[in-house]
């Protein structure tokens, strides 16, 4: 399971405030293991055959590799209160990608992962590693806030499998399903909170904005449902 580094995870043990260089070394790791995550994301979309199912077993390896190296180094760093902010808030956007791959990991493990047994003993590896054990019941506002992180993981799947007409058709679908139970939660939110927005780490309303970006130039695939469910969407992010 990738995790916040032990040291980072304990306030206690927070050390006073340390030099830039401490700070530049945390976020440049924390950028690289974002990088990592996010290539093997797109990896895992370039399956479609046996031939392209063991060329991207060996590079899935490398992507592991590198970020539980990136891990190791994270770990040998001295914490303080900025870096231990930094880290949690990586980490958070880290889930968030590792997450939206996993459903392609189940689909691939369906698909007998194309008769290619390197990619079946790398999909293996992929969902021990994220395999979290269950927690015990939180606060309903805590509750809450999970769920939301997880339809915006749904959110992303479902417009990165965008590229036709057909599964403009079934985006559109979803993101009403995902929309309403949105709506459902921010409702449950507003019973218990002063802030009713969602806040959600950076990258979740850039990436959204550019999926917009990339439906847009091609029309949205002639689903005008899409367009304004995905502004709809959006438009919960913002303050």
């Amino acid at each position: 399971m990738l995790s916040l580094p032990m040291e980072a995870r304990d306030a206690a043990a927070v050390p006073p405030p340390l030099t830039s260089s401490a700070v530049q070394d945390t976020e440049s790791l924390c950028n690289k293991l974002i990088a990592e995550a996010r290539r093997m994301d797109d990896i895992l979309r370039t399956i479609t055959d046996t031939a392209t199912a063991d060329a991207a077993a060996a590079e899935l390896a490398k992507c592991r590799e590198s970020m539980q190296a990136y891990l190791s180094e994270l770990e040998k760093l001295p914490f303080d209160a900025e870096t231990t902010l930094i880290i949690t808030t990586q980490m958070t956007a880290l889930t968030h990608i590792t997450q939206s791959y996993i459903p392609r990991v189940n689909e691939l493990q369906q698909a007998g992962a194309f008769d290619s047994a390197l990619l079946a003993e790398q999909l293996n590896k992929l969902l021990a590693e994220e395999e979290y054990p269950d927690e015990a019941p939180g606060d309903p506002l805590a509750q809450a806030y999970e769920k939301i992180e997880q339809l915006q993981d749904d959110a992303f799947y479902v417009l990165r499998k965008t590229q036709d007409s057909a599964t403009a058709k079934d985006a559109a679908s979803a993101l009403r399903d995902i929309i309403a139970r949105h709506s459902e939660l921010q409702h449950e939110i507003a019973q218990t909170a002063e802030n009713t927005t969602p806040t959600c780490a950076p990258h979740v309303t850039e990436d959204l904005e550019s999926e917009f970006t990339r439906l847009k130039g091609v029309g949205f695939y002639g689903d005008p449902d899409l367009e304004a469910l995905l502004l709809r969407y959006i438009k919960f992010f913002k303050p």
